[in-house]
């Protein structure tokens, strides 16, 4: 509900409303705490984060936390693409999976999985596509993209 007093500044603490010219004080909120460092934010009722400083510390932290999950991914899949491209270049079709994970072979690893037309489960690192048994990668050839 609004109290009717006329205020000319602008204040730090509250919510106003502004009906046509003039900014009417409405009930104080209660101060929320930044999402970062945790102390009280006072300003605006959407504001989260107390100073830009905790606002870029936040947002940075997010974003690292994304990128070390995408870069553990990407780097488990180079892994596997410089093992397959060896066992390519060797002409090495079919390769025991013991000595592919000796290699630091990750089986989870693919960048694309699909069912063949036999029923099995062809998988691509790239270009490098292999047919994964529980004991054997099969069929290990290069494709064209």
């Amino acid at each position: 509900m609004l109290d009717k007093t006329k205020f000319s500044i602008h204040c730090l603490i509250g919510t106003y409303a502004h009906i046509g010219s003039t900014m009417y004080k409405n009930e104080l909120p209660e101060p929320c705490n930044c999402l970062n460092c945790g102390t009280a934010v006072y300003g605006r009722p959407d504001k989260k984060f107390c100073s830009d400083k905790c606002r870029h510390d936040y947002h940075n932290l997010s974003a690292n936390a994304i990128r070390s999950v995408r870069r553990a991914a990407l780097r488990s899949l180079d892994s596997n693409y410089r093992i397959l491209d060896q066992f390519v270049r060797m002409g090495m079709a079919s390769v025991s999976l013991e000595s592919a994970l000796a290699l630091g072979f990750d089986p989870a690893a693919h960048s694309r999985s699909q069912k063949g037309e036999r029923g099995h489960t062809l998988y691509r690192c790239y270009d490098i596509e292999y047919v994964m048994t529980t004991s054997r990668l099969l069929k290990i050839k290069r494709v064209n993209p």
